[in-house]
C-alpha cells in the first residue's frame, strides 16, 4: 500500500459466521480495528473511521467476498462508554456504508466465538429415549425393544451420522442400552436370548 494508505485501514479482518448445531451460514467478513491504547474517545473523528472503513473494503473486493455490515472498533472496558456516544453523535456523517459497532475486549470475545466452543444442543433427548428402553427392557418387551433399536440404530442413525456430536451421543446411548440388555441375560431363556443377540449383530458398527 502506498500514500499512507496503512493508516487508513481496519487493523484486522476476520471470518464470521451464524453457528446452528455444526450448520454454518451467512458466512461473511468482519472488520475489526483495535483502539486499546485510547484513554478518551474526544479525538475520533469521522473522516478517520470513514477512510479505515471505505478503503479496507476496497481492499477486500466486496464482490468476491461477503463483508458483514458491522465495523467493530473496539476500546478499554473503560472508555467503551464515552467512544459509544462519540460514535453515535458522529453517525450522521458516516458514509462508509457500514455501521460502527464499539465493544471492549470482553464483549467481543462473547460476542464472536470459535465455532469449537459452541455448546452443541442435542437434536434429541437421549436420557429420555434411554429411559423409554429401560422401561421396556425391564418389562422384557422384546418384540418392542427390536424395533426401537431398529428406529434409532438404523433409521435415525442414517439421518444424523453426518453430524459428529450428535452421532457419538446415540452411539453412546445404545451402547448403553446394550449393557441394560445384557443384565438381563440371566434372566431369559437360551432361546430369547439368541433372538435378542441378533441385535447386536445387526448393529456391528455401534456395538462393535
Amino acid at each position: 500500500m502506498q500514500n499512507g494508505a496503512n493508516d487508513s485501514t481496519m487493523d484486522a479482518v476476520i471470518g464470521i459466521a451464524n453457528y446452528d448445531n455444526n450448520h454454518k451460514s451467512g458466512s461473511s467478513l468482519l472488520m475489526v480495528e483495535l483502539r486499546l491504547g485510547y484513554q478518551s474517545a474526544k479525538n475520533i473523528t469521522a473522516l478517520s473511521l470513514n477512510n479505515k472503513v471505505k478503503h479496507t473494503m476496497t481492499l477486500l473486493n466486496a464482490a468476491e467476498f461477503p463483508i458483514s455490515q458491522d465495523a467493530v472498533f473496539i476500546f478499554k472496558a473503560d472508555v467503551c462508554q464515552q467512544a459509544k456516544h462519540k460514535l453515535d453523535a458522529l453517525g450522521h456523517s458516516n458514509t462508509s456504508r457500514r455501521r460502527w459497532i464499539v465493544m471492549s475486549p470482553d464483549i467481543f470475545g462473547k460476542a464472536y466465538i470459535a465455532k469449537e466452543d459452541i455448546p452443541y444442543v442435542p437434536l434429541h433427548d437421549y436420557k429420555a429415549v434411554l429411559a423409554n428402553f429401560c422401561r421396556l427392557i425391564d418389562s422384557h418387551l422384546w418384540d418392542e425393544v427390536e424395533k426401537e433399536f431398529e428406529t434409532w440404530g438404523s433409521k435415525t442413525y442414517s439421518r444424523i451420522s453426518y453430524i459428529s456430536q450428535e452421532r457419538e451421543l446415540l452411539e453412546d446411548m445404545l451402547c448403553n442400552v446394550w449393557i441394560k440388555i445384557e443384565s438381563e441375560k440371566d434372566k431369559v431363556d437360551a432361546d430369547t436370548w439368541d433372538y435378542i443377540s441378533l441385535i447386536k449383530e445387526d448393529y456391528p458398527h455401534i456395538l462393535g
